[in-house]
């Protein structure tokens, strides 16, 4: 009986094991499942993940450029431009355009990857400042470059664009930028807060309006 028994036990554990035929062909397809996904992630995950850090980086860098060269260029004292220019403003203008900027057609000429950027929205707003600034007569460059400057520095602000991604991307100068740019919106709110206060005691002065 005890035989029996073993012969039994011995012949149920045969019939659950499943051919050796199966076996092969569950790990061919699983094997061909994980590389598949694999692949699918490498090319569509991890290329959209670089494509959109690459991008950044160099959005960010573009714009800190882009916000030195005000800085930079509207600082320049007049006696160092020397007599050789007679008009300082259209002196500025002209190294204003000759910036090295990459421009929005670098960014919208990968549209899959720009369309995923928060930020696309300021790029569009500063680049057409700058179109603006460069198009107009020199004598409203001063206050056309000053507003691109502080459109940036609102920007950052508000949180259209992240103070760690300068931090992040541009190094060094990031916290000379920082810097700036809180003066910047230091100056704009000081400014709205006189203005407020300005038109409180006007409001004052003139009196209830009578009906």
């Amino acid at each position: 009986m005890d035989n029996l028994s073993h012969m039994l036990h011995e012949m149920l554990k045969v019939l659950n094991q499943p051919p050796v035929w199966l076996s092969s062909a569950f790990s061919a397809i699983m094997g061909t499942v994980v590389g598949f996904f694999g692949g699918l992630f490498r090319d569509l995950i991890v290329s959209d993940l670089v494509g959109r850090r690459n991008m950044r980086i160099a959005l960010y860098r573009d714009i800190a450029e882009m916000f030195f060269a005000v800085d930079r260029i509207m600082n320049v004292e007049e006696w160092r431009i020397g007599s050789g220019h007679s008009d300082t403003l259209l002196w500025r203008q002209e190294q204003f355009r000759q910036c090295y900027l990459l421009g929005e057609e670098y960014y919208s000429s990968d549209p899959t990857i720009y369309i995923q950027l928060p930020e696309r929205f300021a790029v569009q707003t500063l680049y057409s400042k700058l179109k603006y600034v460069l198009e107009q007569p020199p004598t409203s460059f001063p206050f056309n470059v000053r507003n691109l400057a502080g459109t940036i520095a609102f920007y950052v602000d508000i949180g259209v664009l992240k103070r760690k991604y300068f931090k992040k991307y541009c190094k060094k100068n990031a916290q000379v930028l920082l810097r700036k740019v809180d003066e910047y919106n230091t100056q704009r709110k000081d400014m709205i807060q006189r203005l407020i206060e300005e038109a409180e005691v006007q409001r004052h002065q003139e009196g209830p309006v009578s009906q």
